[in-house]
């Protein structure tokens, strides 16, 4: 076979340097030395080491956004001699605003309620009115809250004879993903069994709303 022709995958050089000007690493015997390059295994496992630092980077600003807002309250409940008035507080505890819905209800347990009146405090107005029972009265207001805020409730009275018990409740509702935690019910009790614990009656004309029977 002629010098320098290629089979398979081997070459015979049998020609002296000089028979190939430029090419002087030619020579009897020996093989050009070649530069080794990755293979594409071996880029390939590179690749895949290296995914798990990026999947982990990419999934830390969605863990972040999960964290929920979470609103709450204070309720005080304040038997008077005609009446019953629930004065609170309610809290944003995140970061961010939220729309609070609150909703207030004061009834007793078997007599009926005379009438019922109140203040916004800075809620906007949706609702005040009797109880489906008769025996009390319930009022729900909206207002946002910004994040880390404190603001009052809403001042609801319900009218009631000294004789009346029942139980007062605040609940409040917040639009997902925040979450809100009510307080507990506080129950009042007829007014000739209390300490005759009293505050100063709410002028009619301060009164944002109110109703009668």
């Amino acid at each position: 076979m002629p010098a320098g022709v290629r089979m398979g995958a081997r070459w015979s050089f049998l020609e002296t340097p000089s028979s190939f000007p430029g090419h002087s690493d030619l020579v009897r015997g020996t093989v050009p030395s070649v530069t080794s390059t990755p293979s594409r295994r071996t880029v390939l496992r590179a690749t895949a080491w290296t995914a798990p630092a990026v999947a982990v980077a990419a999934a830390a600003p969605a863990y972040a956004a999960s964290v929920a807002t979470v609103v709450t309250g204070t309720l005080v409940s304040t038997r008077n001699p005609d009446d019953v008035t629930v004065t609170g507080t309610v809290t944003n505890l995140g970061t961010t605003p939220v729309m609070v819905t609150l909703t207030i209800t004061i009834e007793a347990d078997s007599e009926q309620a005379t009438g019922g009146s109140g203040n916004l405090n800075g809620w906007a107005y949706v609702a005040f009115d009797f109880t489906a029972s008769g025996r009390g009265v319930r009022f729900i207001g909206t207002r946002e809250i910004t994040g880390g805020q404190t603001v009052p409730a809403p001042q609801i009275t319900a009218d009631f004879a000294q004789t009346a018990s029942g139980t007062s409740t605040m609940t409040i509702t917040t639009p997902s993903p925040a979450t809100a935690t009510s307080p507990a019910p506080v129950p009042f009790t007829a007014y000739a069994s209390t300490a005759r614990q009293s505050t100063t009656p709410t002028s009619p004309a301060l009164r944002d709303f109110s109703l009668e029977r």
